[in-house]
């Protein structure tokens, strides 16, 4: 399991400047990053420059009916970047207010047209997926209904915790469908408020084992809301990963 980081988490720098911010990642150690947008910047660009400054990408984050609609766009997208996975970020509550088992099939569609392409398609969770269908988590749900075949996961430990789950007992469950995870803390309190990696809750000291057991393929650091310079809350999360034995 490799350290890898969003870059959603530095958005606001990327935006002002791209190219120096992916060069102080390099810079910090940080070999693998997760595609969120390549702002305003050209596709064909933003490769190569990734390239340039030794950053390979992970997957990008892709919005349901893009990855419905323009599939030729989202292949390209992929191949140009050099990966095989792609993840969906996000659903709006139209594509699982019918149930969690006819999202899923709808996924499993998606998944199906992605593998028939070579790519590996994974559903990213926030919290809503465990509020309860029938008495038991949405999450639960989805998972017995997605075709591992076609559909996998890519968790936040953050969002599960957030919904009264557990991360460890779900990396249990779920072992070889996690092919990638989110790494973000919470502070302690009723807010719930994010922190980086190693200073909240979170029990790290399990969680990573078992995603190592589970067979998640990279440590995804990701701070929606960073308070202050981004690239200091993930150089302080990548140093306690680094502490625990983890590399980039």
């Amino acid at each position: 399991m490799r350290i890898a980081v969003q870059l959603y988490t530095l958005r606001d720098v990327l935006e002002k400047d791209t190219w120096g911010t992916l060069r102080r990642l390099a810079e910090m150690g940080f070999k693998t990053g997760e595609l969120a947008g390549t702002y305003g910047k050209p596709l064909a660009e933003f490769a190569a420059k990734c390239k340039e400054f030794g950053l390979s990408i992970i997957a990008p984050h892709v919005g349901i009916n893009e990855l419905e609609n323009k599939p030729e766009e989202i292949v390209s997208l992929c191949r140009a970047m050099g990966t095989d996975l792609v993840v969906l970020p996000w659903i709006d509550d139209d594509v699982y207010k019918q149930g969690w088992a006819k999202a899923a099939q709808r996924m499993n569609g998606i998944g199906a047209a992605m593998k028939a392409q070579g790519l590996r398609f994974l559903y990213h969770n926030h919290s809503f997926e465990f509020e309860q269908e029938g008495g038991r988590p949405g999450y639960d749900v989805l998972i017995e209904a997605a075709d591992p075949s076609f559909l996998n996961f890519e968790m936040d430990a953050f969002w599960v915790k957030h919904g009264g789950g557990d991360p460890v007992a779900y990396l249990k469950r779920m072992k070889g469908r996690v092919k990638t995870m989110h790494f973000k803390d919470m502070k302690p309190g009723e807010k719930k408020e994010m922190e980086d990696v190693g200073y909240g809750i979170l029990d790290w000291k399990s969680i990573i084992p078992a995603a190592q057991e589970a067979g998640v393929e990279y440590a995804i650091i990701e701070h929606d809301s960073p308070p202050h310079d981004p690239l200091q809350h993930v150089a302080k999360s990548r140093d306690f990963l680094i502490s625990q034995g983890l590399k980039d």
